[in-house]
C-alpha cells in the first residue's frame, strides 16, 4: 500500500493465484491496483481505470513467482530449476489500451541446475513476459551481446511505446536502460 501527500491519493495492489491438482504451474492473476482519491471531507472516491496509455503495477510475489514458472515452463524444466528473478531486473506494467500485461526481468537459475544455468546465458539473460487476457504468461528471450544489444534490432518481441515510457526505456528497445 502507498500513500501519497498532498492530493492524497491511496494505492492498494493485491495479486492472487489458483493453483490446480495437476502440479501444472498456477493460473496467472494480474495485479489488480485501486486507486482512491480523499478529499478534504475525508471522502474516497473510485478513479476510473484508464483505458489509454500504459500502467506501471507493483509487482507482488505472486506474480514473480508467475514469471519465474513461466520461464522454467519455456525452458522446459521444473519450477525449482529457477529460484527468483534479479534484484533490480524486474519491471510490469499494464497495456490499458489491450489489456494486456507486460513483464521484463532476468530469472535467476538454481545453483543446482545446470540447465536452467545454461538458459540463463545469452539470449536467456534478460526475458520479456507477455500476458493475453486470459492467457498465460508468453516468454521471449531477448538478451543478447554485441552493437546491437541496446538498439532493439533483434526485439523478440514488439513492447508498446506506452508501457517502455512508463517503465522509462528507450523507445523501440526490449531492455533497461544501463545503469551506472
Amino acid at each position: 500500500m502507498r500513500r501519497l501527500l498532498g492530493g492524497v491519493a491511496l494505492v492498494v495492489a493485491a495479486a492472487g493465484c489458483a493453483s490446480g491438482s495437476s502440479g501444472g504451474s498456477a493460473a496467472p492473476q494480474p495485479t489488480v491496483t485501486v486507486t482512491r482519491t480523499v478529499g478534504a471531507a475525508n471522502s474516497a472516491t473510485p478513479s476510473p481505470t484508464p483505458t489509454s496509455g500504459a500502467s506501471n503495477l507493483f509487482l507482488t510475489a505472486a506474480i514473480r513467482q508467475q514469471l519465474v514458472d513461466a520461464k522454467a515452463d519455456e525452458a522446459h524444466l521444473r519450477h525449482s530449476a529457477f529460484v527468483g528473478l534479479y534484484k533490480g531486473s524486474a519491471f510490469y506494467a499494464r497495456d490499458n489500451s489491450t489489456g494486456i500485461y507486460w513483464a521484463a526481468a532476468s530469472v535467476v537459475p538454481s545453483g543446482s541446475s545446470v540447465k536452467a544455468q545454461v538458459y540463463s546465458q545469452d539470449e536467456g539473460g534478460y526475458n520479456i513476459f507477455e500476458l493475453q487476457p486470459n492467457g498465460t504468461w508468453s516468454v521471449y528471450d531477448a538478451g543478447r551481446d554485441g552493437p546491437e544489444a541496446r538498439t532493439g534490432a533483434q526485439c523478440p518481441v514488439k513492447i508498446p511505446a506506452d508501457v517502455l515510457q512508463v517503465w522509462h526505456w528507450a523507445p523501440n528497445t526490449c531492455d533497461p536502460p544501463i545503469s551506472e
